[in-house]
């Protein structure tokens, strides 16, 4: 809990979502969130913070890129690089 609690241990959703939303590349197609935690930062509520923010700065997701949240404990789908 000190280490989340102190200023190089987390980043909070909204920090994430303005970094995004200010740093986003026309080329980018894919944001993944991770590191999630099951009781305080469940995937649902990063999904929905970065949702909110790309969509004040007109980035649509599921349109202008693709927005996917990772379970903590479940392998995700396998994704190529070109």
């Amino acid at each position: 809990k000190e280490r989340i609690s102190s200023k190089t241990g987390h980043m909070s959703n909204i920090d994430t979502a303005n970094f995004l939303a200010e740093n986003i590349m026309e080329h980018l197609r894919y944001i993944w969130l991770c590191h999630l935690s099951k009781d305080n930062n469940h995937p649902e509520l990063a999904y929905k913070t970065v949702e909110w923010k790309l969509k004040s700065k007109g980035i649509i997701v599921g349109k202008d890129v693709q927005l996917l949240a990772l379970k903590r404990n479940t392998p995700s789908e396998l994704y190529e690089f070109e």
